[in-house]
């Protein structure tokens, strides 16, 4: 029993301790020699103990030993500890008890198992052990060989000629070595039977994603090697350290033996992969979670762990195929082309659980690495580019994402095509294998080589229309994956590329928008305008109508209204549904209910849309609505309304359907429309006396569009008007002020959209102090002046109703019918009436019997009004008249009455003689103060007869008499003269007097003499 292992003594009392490589041997007596080599501590039939003695106090772990040794009645002969620097009470061990003496060798007393889950190693006690160059050899003599077994999970493993040895070396003290022959049947997998494979972990619950603050862990287990021949395993193992896969592992590579073995990796083409174990190719053991649970500090630990057999080393790939799948998608694969060593490597010890905790403690798993030079191409597990080939047909985008260098990780690689399908059907493996995929993309991809020499196959700019399965379309760059651009939607039907896309679209935004289970929801202005920049004309146009969809045009600073951007490809679940947390989609959502909770009518398309689990498409809330690029009409209403202040509650565009073309090129069909604005005005005009004379706006508007075509419009503005006539006025019959209502509504015609616009209801104003009584507006017309709609003018039509003075009725109109009053709104500066462009219509309106219009004979020429010039100014003289006079002030109305006395012909050069009466108002404190006037243009200055004869008047009176119920007016010019040459004839008292029957003019001369 010679060996060269020496045993240094550290300690002695009643028991001694001796050191060793990396363990202690303890015997109950006092020794007296201070080194003792292997054989010979064995002699004296002490305890060795093992375990990993790195962070312990030596004085401490000595009390602890020496009293865990005393109650066992220094019967163990080994002892292996798992967790040395806890109290005794609390280790974990496993043990051989004492050895008896056999003639020259020690042997087994017991039969001894060391158990780690479904993983047992037996000893029987027949077994001698001998002293060996620093290890103990265990042997038999038995024919059968019978002295250990090694059950492998559902396997018993098969003894072999080699021997069964414990080592006592430095760095390898208390691991047993030995091999083992795990027999196939031909039909099942020697891999499968022994539990050797990848597992990942998942949560379970109804509610997946906080099922694991319950407790409840599920384990998916993904295959990786099959064999069903016989497999010989060379183990090494050490029951102190199960999961340290340096001291515990089981190797695969045999020199002579067949290291080729079945894989579940798949090529592009679904055929899978023989391999070739390496070497350093082995089998370790990892841990599987049973149960998670909450201590009372709030921290999660694991239940008491049971193994599996895991992979760990290099593998080579047989066959010329290089391309390996990393998922279940088939768009995601590993290019080892430019690899020499077609290598992959089982890392061991990773995380497996994907999900709110990633903690290692609380599942292991083997990851994946690949060599050098390595491509990765990546798309979405669930969401596939295809593109167009050269045979004109589609095929999933190869798009590589990097190339690895050196510094490649290892990333997780599940799950394979034979996984647990009992398990995959009754859980949610899509979302557990997106998380895988999403920690393998960030793992490779934090790795990108940045150097130009080392990425020169990133480089090809030429960009390929590609089509993704929710029928959007993007140009993306073969070798790189980028998006040149990522088209959403298509309004301009003669356009190449989709005019609704994004352009330099950000890798994160890439990710998001290639997920088939998509629902991008973007609120954030400027973060989205730092993931992708809109094409140049990212608008839709609907008959002249224009919605401003690019982010740049977004709403902001408006809390709940601020425009929020939807993309939604995922089925079974509504936007409402979706998306309950975002504010600026709940509050749409509100708008579309009275306050019953009946859904408006015009929003019924709307709640229907996110409402229907089955919806998919694209969706702008609060966008913007061009002021300036709307039909010059409706332009026209939206006088004074600020562009932050007009958007559509939503555009929705859908219908995105990619077609190949007669060239085999990928286009996208026209997307069709759904919108609608619905306007109102928050603050509408305060009815006080500090508004202008004129005021014009639109306080609501309403616009339907479906199917990309206008099926509603409907305004509703209002007219203020405060003077009439330079008179304040006031409007008799409604709840609205001094507003008229006008609506606006949309209307076919030969399939072009006509707008037509109407008074709610007359708006009958009563004006103070003024001769008008009342007027009566019953129609309006709108017409707009230019091509950008933005000046314009309302044209009124109907009624007004004069007073009747009492002394006698010249004002005459019971109904006054007038059209063309205009009121001018220009786009900027204030409103204004023109009232020089009114036209009456006389065969309609109304005289009153014993008016002055009615009995005299005589034609109203027009309504005048003047801000500026006094009668005087206008060539008419004050006369007398029955009517109370006073001084007009300015501004002042009236009415002008044209008198035709006829011509006296050949005998005068003057033409006809046309008096013009002038009955004007201008407005006092509680009535209108008159003014009556002519202008007599011929007869004031004089009118010749041939030249020989002048005459001309004085002074003119208008007198009013009745007889019985008739009333009478004459006209008097007093004083006249009739010259002839440098002599006037006759001199006295002279008068020309104009009466009328209603129907025509008479006049005489009257001449009173002097009294002689």
């Amino acid at each position: 029993m010679g060996d060269s292992l020496i045993l240094q003594k550290d300690y002695q009392k009643e028991y001694t301790i001796y050191k060793g490589c990396n363990f202690y041997y303890v015997v109950r007596h006092e020794c007296e020699m201070s080194q003792l080599s292997l054989a010979q501590s064995f002699e004296l039939g002490g305890t060795y103990v093992f375990g990993k003695f790195d962070d312990i106090t030596v004085s401490d772990f000595y009390a602890r030993l020496l009293g865990f040794l005393h109650n066992k009645n220094n019967q163990l002969a080994f002892i292996w500890i798992e967790n040395p620097s806890v109290v005794a009470s609390r280790w974990k061990y496993h043990s051989i008890y004492c050895l008896t003496k056999n003639a020259n060798t020690w042997q087994l007393g017991n039969y001894a198992e060391f158990k780690f889950g479904a993983y047992h190693l037996a000893l029987n006690g027949a077994m001698s052990i001998s002293c060996q160059e620093g290890n103990m050899v265990f042997s038999t003599t038995e024919t059968n060989d019978k002295s250990y077994r090694f059950r492998l999970s559902q396997i018993n493993g098969m003894p072999t000629t080699d021997n069964f040895s414990l080592d006592f070396t430095e760095g390898r003290a208390g691991i047993f070595s030995f091999s083992v022959l795990l027999k196939g049947d031909g039909q099942s997998d020697v891999f499968d039977r022994m539990d050797a494979c990848l597992k990942y972990a998942a949560p379970l619950g109804a509610d997946v994603e906080n099922s694991w603050k319950q407790g409840h862990v599920g384990i998916i287990s993904s295959p990786v090697l099959h064999s069903t021949k016989d497999l010989k395993l060379l183990v090494q193992m050490n029951p102190a350290s199960i999961y340290d896969q340096a001291s515990t592992f089981m190797v695969l590579y045999n020199s002579t033996a067949d290291n080729m073995f079945d894989s579940a990796f798949i090529n592009v083409y679904g055929h899978f992969q023989r391999v070739q174990a390496s070497a350093n190719a082995r089998l370790v053991f990892e841990k599987i979670p049973r149960y998670l649970y909450f201590d009372t500090k709030k921290e999660i630990y694991c239940g008491d762990q049971t193994y599996y057999l895991g992979f760990s080393g290099s593998f080579y790939l047989e066959n010329a195929e290089k391309h390996i799948l990393c998922g279940l998608s088939g768009t995601e694969f590993m290019d080892l082309s430019n690899v020499d060593l077609r290598e992959i490597k089982f890392v061991p010890k990773q995380n497996s659980f994907f999900g709110e905790q990633k903690q290692q403690n609380l599942s292991t798993a083997a990851w994946i690495s690949f060599p050098k030079n390595t491509k990765y191409f990546s798309q979405p597990e669930v969401a596939p580019m295809y593109s167009v080939n050269n045979q004109k047909m589609l095929r999933f985008l190869e798009i590589p994402t990097i190339q690895l260098d050196e510094s490649a990780v290892a990333v997780p690689m599940a799950f394979y095509k034979e996984s647990d399908v009992s398990f995959l059907e009754s859980h949610s493996v899509e979302a557990i294998e997106w998380r895988i995929y999403g920690e393998r993309y960030q793992l490779i991809t934090g790795r990108v080589v940045e150097k130009e020499e080392e990425t020169k196959f990133l480089r090809d700019s030429v960009c390929k229309k590609t089509v993704t399965p929710q029928g959007l379309m993007a140009g993306v760059v073969p070798n790189t994956g980028s998006y040149d651009w990522f088209g959403i939607a298509q309004t301009d039907e003669t356009a190449q590329l989709p005019n609704i896309r994004f352009c330099n679209v950000s890798e994160s935004l890439r990710m998001e928008l290639q997920n088939s289970q998509l629902c991008l929801y973007k609120d954030d202005r400027d973060a989205f305008l730092c993931e992708a920049q809109p094409s140049g004309d990212f608008k839709v146009w609907v008959d002249d109508w224009c919605f401003l969809l690019s982010p740049e045009d977004w709403k902001i600073n408006a809390k709940e209204k601020n425009t929020a951007f939807i993309v939604k490809y995922v089925k079974g679940k509504s936007l409402k549904e979706l998306l309950q947390n975002s504010p600026i989609f709940q509050a749409s959502l509100r708008a579309t209910y009275d306050q019953q909770n009946i859904v408006f009518p015009e929003y019924k398309n709307f709640v229907n849309r996110v409402e229907d689990p089955d919806f998919q498409g694209i969706v702008f809330l609060n966008a913007m609505v061009s002021v300036s690029q709307i039909p010059k009409e409706v332009a026209f209403l939206l006088k004074g309304v600020k562009q932050e202040d007009f958007y559509a509650h939503h555009v929705i565009l859908e219908g995105n359907k990619v077609v190949q073309g007669a060239d085999g090129d990928l286009q996208m069909k026209q997307s069709s429309v759904e919108a609608l604005i619905d306007y109102k005005k928050d603050n509408q005009i305060v009815y006080d006396e500090n508004l202008p004379d004129y005021a014009f706006t639109t306080v609501e508007m309403t616009l339907s569009i479906e199917n990309s075509v206008i099926t509603h419009f409907s305004s509703v503005s209002e007219i203020f008007l405060n003077k009439l006539y330079g008179a304040v006025c006031t409007k008799t019959n409604t709840t609205s002020g001094n507003c008229m209502i006008l609506d606006g509504i949309s209307q076919k015609k030969q399939d072009e959209v006509e707008y037509v616009f109407s008074l709610r209801e007359p708006g009958v104003y009563s004006l103070k102090s003024s001769a008008m009584e009342v007027v009566n507006l019953q129609s309006v017309q709108l017409a707009v002046d230019d091509g950008t709609g933005r000046n314009g003018r309302l044209t009124l039509s109907g009624q007004i109703q004069f007073s009747e003075i009492k002394e006698c009725d010249l004002l005459s109109y019971q109904t006054l019918i007038f059209s063309n009053l205009q009121l001018i709104v220009p786009d900027t500066g204030t409103l204004h009436m023109e009232y020089d462009k009114l036209i009456v219509n006389y065969s309609a309106s109304e005289l009153r019997a014993q008016s002055f219009g009615k009995r005299f004979a005589c034609d109203l020429d027009r309504i005048v009004y003047s801000e500026k010039q006094m009668p005087q100014d206008m060539n008419y003289q004050t006369i007398t008249s029955p009517v109370k006079q006073s001084k007009l002030k300015m501004p002042w109305a009236g009415q002008i009455w044209n008198l035709s006395l006829g011509s006296l012909g050949n005998l005068s050069n003057s033409g006809e003689a046309n008096i013009k009466l002038l009955i004007a108002w201008s407005m006092g404190e509680s009535a209108p103060e008159y003014y009556v006037g002519v202008t007599l243009p011929s007869i004031m200055n004089g009118f010749d007869i041939q030249g020989i004869i002048r005459m001309g008047f004085q002074s003119v009176e208008l007198m009013a008499s009745k007889q019985g119920d008739i009333q009478n007016f004459t006209l008097r010019l007093h004083n006249y003269t009739l010259s002839l040459l440098w002599f006037a004839i006759p001199p006295g008292s002279n008068d020309l007097f104009i009466f009328s029957d209603g129907k025509k003019l008479s006049w005489y001369a009257a001449y009173v003499g002097e009294e002689s």
